[in-house]
């Protein structure tokens, strides 16, 4: 969360940033020190899914003449940001006692960088500057209304806002399943506060968006919904998808309810509607495995600039890595969703698989407008996953003792 956003290129190796820094280094203590959780992890399909879009990865480089080393360097990179922290939450969130600990580190986490935001909002964005010397970002982008928009470590002030929203619902739901301890002498509630106060400092409507949705899902899911309720953002997801690239739908039912709230959030959503329709309109002459890197989906001017903002990360994939690309990433994202909703598996005993598992799915959503995807989240992801096999044990064990909400502590 401290580490500067920058990135070391080094030629015919990865390039070294805070994600590399971070994994590789939790990687390498994981070799050396917890050999006996590698030794008896126990894959599922959803884990396939990962490796088959690291295939599909390379597949593409091959398919545009980019060399196997290409390919080979795509995979490693998309395994490094994606596979690594995912493979941590596979094998070592492992029981819920090991998840609510992850909870409990990010949540108090987020209330620290929640105050920070705080102080940025009214002092400038530049903690950033002042610790390593730089802005990762554009300046321009750092007043909303009169107010600064913090930015801290990430890559964007967006960014900043989609990690507060995520973890506020994590908090939130915790805090009413009585999951969440005193955090360095502070009660609950002040952890809470300060998570939220950093959500309300991004000044973004698709941060509170996706908090207001996180909560109003799992209010769904406690009354009763369990079926339902994780298949609707998948749905979202889904539908969007389908009806933006067969060009069924132009987007403008969403942009007209947004410009009842906000006259200029609706202009960026059309402007960001109108470049995923040119982008799209380039990514269907490679439809199968895309264009490859380097920018080679993007629209370029003679001189090579880019003339159309990427924004979304499914029409990034879907450009560069084609249908085979995009699927293959959705479908391991959302596998968990699609266990729960399939099986109908009753969570409503277990508030934090509840929402991280809600978490997951709004990323879903969030993956249409924006690229924003922090290795704490996947590791959530993984988490889910490793819970959704134990689940059925446990909540049948607990309900035949008579004890369901034992399960929360």
């Amino acid at each position: 969360m401290l580490l500067p956003w920058a990135e070391v290129t080094i030629q015919g190796f990865l390039d070294i940033d805070k994600v590399f820094a971070a994994s590789a280094g939790a990687l390498l203590g994981t070799l050396l020190f917890c050999t006996r959780q590698i030794t008896s992890f126990r894959p599922k399909p959803g884990d396939g899914l990962l490796l088959l879009f690291a295939a599909a990865t390379v597949v593409t480089s091959l398919d545009n003449d980019l060399g196997l080393q290409d390919g080979l360097s795509s995979a490693a990179r998309n395994l490094l940001w994606y596979g690594t922290p995912y493979f941590f939450g596979r094998i070592f969130l492992r029981t819920r006692g090991d998840l609510l600990e992850a909870a409990k580190i990010i949540v108090g986490v987020a209330a620290v960088y929640g105050l920070m935001a705080l102080w940025e909002w009214r002092m400038s964005p530049q903690l950033h500057h002042r610790l390593y010397g730089f802005l990762q970002h554009s300046w321009l982008l750092g007043m909303r209304w009169g107010f600064y928009r913090p930015i801290l470590c990430f890559p964007s002030n967006l960014g900043l806002g989609t990690f507060f929203a995520w973890t506020g619902i994590l908090a939130v739901w915790m805090l009413r399943g009585t999951l969440l301890p005193a955090i360095a002498g502070l009660p609950p509630l002040a952890t809470v506060g300060a998570v939220l106060v950093g959500l309300l400092t991004s000044m973004s409507f698709g941060p509170w968006g996706i908090f207001l949705a996180g909560l109003a899902l799992l209010f769904a899911w406690e009354r009763g919904r369990r079926r339902l309720v994780p298949a609707v953002p998948l749905l979202f997801a889904l539908l969007w998808m389908a009806g933006r690239y067969t060009a069924v739908s132009d987007g403008e039912w969403l942009t007209s309810a947004v410009a009842k709230l906000s006259g200029p959030r609706a202009a960026s959503l059309q402007y960001r509607i109108d470049a995923e329709t040119e982008l799209l309109d380039k990514a269907k002459l490679q439809p199968v495995f895309g264009w490859g890197g380097w920018g080679r989906n993007r629209i370029h001017d003679e001189e090579g600039k880019s003339l159309v903002a990427t924004d979304g990360l499914w029409v990034i994939y879907v450009g560069t890595y084609g249908l085979v690309g995009l699927a293959t990433f959705f479908a391991w994202w959302c596998y968990p969703l699609g266990v729960i909703a399939s099986t109908g598996r009753d969570l409503r005993g277990d508030a934090l698989t509840m929402a991280a598992s809600v978490a997951v799915g709004l990323h879903a959503v969030s993956f249409l407008f924006n690229a924003f995807l922090d290795p704490a989240m996947t590791m959530m992801a993984g988490g889910v996953v490793t819970q959704l096999g134990a689940a059925p044990q446990i909540v049948t064990t607990c309900r035949a003792w008579g004890a369901v909400p034992e399960l929360r502590t």
